[in-house]
């Protein structure tokens, strides 16, 4: 009873993934196309680093419009693997770029770029144990 009490006086972790979106996504590799999920995953690392990259020199150079396709193209790169929370802030950079305005733009790509290595280590272990 101590170990029910502890458990739910904690507070809920934050999954860096949705498991519907990757159960999604394994339904479409069970269904004939094998190794479909090891190659959505690889090339989103590849192209996410690059974008988080291109996000980090527009936000250094202040370029705006860099920063509202940087933020525009890793939203749904994002939402396809299952990281959601990486794709609302995304979206939000995305909107405020659009706008013209970004108030305290380091934060928030800093806020991505935090968000997106806790994205990049939970697919790196679903890399290494998939089946």
């Amino acid at each position: 009873m101590a170990v029910e009490k502890m458990a739910a006086s904690e507070p809920a972790i934050d999954p860096a993934l949705d498991v519907q979106v990757l159960a999604e996504l394994a339904h479409i590799q069970r269904n004939g196309r094998p190794g479909f999920m090891d190659r959505v995953i690889t090339l989103y690392l590849q192209t996410a680093s690059e974008l988080i990259a291109d996000l980090e020199a527009a936000c250094a150079s202040d370029e705006l419009t860099v920063l509202h396709r940087a933020s525009h193209t890793l939203k749904p790169c994002s939402a396809t693997v299952g990281a959601l929370s990486l794709a609302a802030l995304c979206e939000k950079l995305e909107q405020m770029a659009r706008s013209g305005s970004v108030p305290d733009p380091a934060a928030r790509v800093a806020a991505i770029a935090k968000e997106y290595e806790r994205v990049q280590a939970a697919l790196m272990v679903r890399l290494c144990h998939a089946d």
